[in-house]
């Protein structure tokens, strides 16, 4: 979908696209979506999402924004 702009599923080319995924963390507070974090303290999330899907039929694809950043958070 990222790539192509158009859905694997139906075809539609009508996608709807969030630069920027929310999750809700302890105490309900709004964090980024993403792989992982490097830790409570001063923690830096890795693996950030982004999500594409698909106006007509539903069909989302979930992307890590910057997969370099993958390497940073290995074994943490």
């Amino acid at each position: 979908m990222k790539r192509s702009g158009k859905c694997p599923k139906c075809g539609s080319r009508e996608l709807f696209h969030t630069p920027e995924v929310m999750d809700r963390g302890e105490g309900n507070v709004a964090l980024p979506f993403a792989v992982g974090r490097t830790g409570p303290v001063h923690a830096h999330d890795y693996g950030q999402f982004e999500l594409f899907a698909c106006r007509r039929c539903g069909y989302a694809e979930f992307y890590v924004i910057d997969p370099g950043a993958l390497d940073g958070g290995a074994g943490s």
